[in-house]
């Protein structure tokens, strides 16, 4: 006990210590690596005693998989590779990993390795799956940097460390004209299409699992991937979040998956109508996300939806601006912002979370567009509106009457008639769509587009009048 409490002084800050002698008695019974550090001279013991370290990376491993946490990637990041021949290059490809790893941190999807471990790769030869093995990891990013008089290359490859194959890889070429503006942009490009990335390829991992196979993050994988449907398909999501919070009722993002539902169903069923218990659900569901964890970017996205259909704005910019900070990253995030941004009256900002969305995701969903179109539409700039809006199917029922708003705005009214013609059409289709259609359509869809300034409602049901929507 004596030596065991000297060993406490030589162990690595966070670490673990154990004389020669224990590590003797072990041999290889357990799965763990250890590192001679040799004799050591410890307080009020006359022998000097040899010492090992046990490998934190390993240890670690064996941590997470006996914790009953939801599963998930896990990636490392090694140190980018100075190609440059300039020594004093080095801080530019350390800038790059360590930003990597700290915006990658932010998704809370994917757990990543600290900094102080991938760094002790750096400058090493090694193979993937060694590093792989000795991290605990499933994925491992690697990349390289070059740079020649005023030019920057920077290429990316993310690696299954299960195969050794590459399964993600991009090349970044620019002109340097603000290193740390370079070094943010493609930092912000790499991490937010390599967290799509890593969801794919987890996802398909997912979907080779028996139904009775699947946990947790599984279950918030498949969901996630239907969210922002109608339908039979937001059933089947609602399915798969609640079956992951069953699984761990402490994951988060399984209410928060849920909430978008609830809020899906509600937009489905238009708010102002018989959505309103739905938009409670949501309510209640997202704000058990955010009591189980309030760093839970997506949670706050869930929560500003029915804050917003509740007139509550302030307390939605407070959620949406929350949740942009925890993690700028994320398209999904931002594309749910342009259109809340939009009700909220910050049109402009709206359009730049959109563009941001589609930059970060370019293989983003319809309602990335759908979201935008609305955006660009209250900030009155209509021809790339309308581009937008032709570009994707009529995904929300009030998607034709905004078709018809945006062609009306541009002085094309009989096209602008005809598209009002068929949205009425395709409203009084609906069940109760009737009665809905004979209260008034422009109150029922100012309802379900609720814009806080006086001036965007007035412009919005100024379009719908131009364009022969009764009122």
């Amino acid at each position: 006990m004596n030596i065991a409490a000297r060993l406490e002084s030589v162990a690595p800050a966070g670490g673990i210590a154990v004389s020669g002698t224990v590590r003797d008695h072990l041999g290889d019974r357990l799965d763990l690596q250890f590192e001679d550090m040799g004799e050591q001279a410890l307080k009020n013991i006359e022998q000097l005693v040899r010492v090992c370290r046990v490998r934190l990376a390993v240890t670690s491993a064996l941590v997470r998989r006996a914790l009953s946490l939801p599963d998930k990637p896990w990636i490392a990041v090694l140190p980018f590779v100075n190609m440059s021949g300039d020594p004093e290059q080095e801080y530019f490809s350390d800038g790059i990993t360590e930003d990597i790893i700290t915006e990658l941190s932010r998704f809370r999807s994917l757990s990543v390795i600290a900094r102080n471990s991938s760094f002790t790769y750096k400058a090493r030869t090694m193979k993937i799956p060694d590093v792989a093995r000795d991290l605990g990891v499933t994925y491992v990013l690697e990349g390289s940097v070059r740079r020649a008089g005023n030019r920057l290359r920077i290429t990316a490859q993310l690696i299954d460390a299960e195969t050794g194959s590459h399964i993600w890889a991009e090349r970044y070429d620019r002109e340097i004209a603000d290193m740390f503006a370079v070094q943010d942009e493609i930092t912000q490009r790499i991490v937010g299409m390599l967290a799509v990335g890593l969801e794919d390829v987890s996802l398909e991992r997912a979907k080779r699992k028996q139904p009775e196979n699947l946990i947790a993050y599984d279950h918030w994988l498949r969901g996630k991937r239907l969210l922002w449907t109608v339908g039979q398909n937001n059933l089947e999501a609602r399915q798969h979040f609640e079956k992951a919070a069953a699984t761990d009722p402490s994951f988060s993002r399984a209410y928060s998956g849920l909430a978008v539902t609830y809020q899906m169903e509600a937009l489905d069923l238009l708010i102002a109508a018989e959505g309103r218990g739905a938009n409670d659900m949501a309510f209640d569901c997202a704000k058990r996300a955010l009591a189980l964890d309030e760093a839970d970017y997506q949670a706050h996205i869930a929560l500003a939806w029915p804050c917003l259909y509740r007139g509550d704005y302030e307390r939605m910019k407070k959620h949406v601006d929350r949740a942009i900070m925890l993690n700028p990253n994320d398209a999904d995030s931002l594309a749910n912002a342009s259109y809340m941004l939009a009700m909220y009256g910050e049109a402009e900002k709206a359009v730049a979370c959109g563009e941001a969305a589609m930059r970060l995701n370019p293989r983003y969903a319809d309602w990335y567009i759908a979201f935008q179109a609305t955006a660009l539409f209250t900030a009155r700039r209509y021809p790339e509106a309308l581009a937008a809006r032709i570009r994707v199917p009529d995904y929300f029922i009030d998607s034709t009457f905004f078709r018809a708003a945006i062609l009306a705005k541009l002085d094309r009214l009989a096209e602008a008639k005809l598209w009002a013609e068929k949205a009425v059409a395709r409203l009084k289709a609906r069940p109760g769509g009737v009665e809905q259609a004979a209260k008034g359509c422009i109150q029922l869809l100012l309802d379900n587009n609720p814009f806080r300034r006086q001036e965007d409602r007035d412009h919005f049901a100024e379009a719908m009048r131009m364009a022969g929507v009764p009122g």
